[in-house]
């Protein structure tokens, strides 16, 4: 899944996975311009963040099961901690 800065220069992406059924958002991690990573309650060797190019950053999810269903959204944010507007998500239904 993809995230692209576009008004900013982002320093680090947020990562969320919002879950309609159980009404809840989960902190997934974050990625910042290092390449760097912070995590949730996610397994890591399944999830992975990173960044490519000037302003694109990536979510991973490797071996996707059922329980991965949800929205993932994303939430970049610049060096003063200017935070872009939270990016519309991407609804993953894995075998629906």
């Amino acid at each position: 899944i993809e995230c692209k800065c576009r008004d900013i220069s982002c320093n680090v992406v947020f990562w969320f996975r919002t879950v309609p059924s159980k009404d809840q958002v989960e902190f997934i991690g974050k990625c910042n311009n290092a390449d760097r990573t912070s995590w949730g309650a996610v397994d890591h060797s399944r999830f992975k963040l990173s960044k490519r190019g000037m302003s694109t950053f990536l979510l991973r999810i490797h071996n996707v099961t059922e329980e991965d269903a949800g929205i993932y959204s994303c939430i970049p944010r610049d060096e003063r901690g200017s935070v872009e507007v939270f990016h519309p998500g991407v609804l993953l239904q894995p075998g629906g």
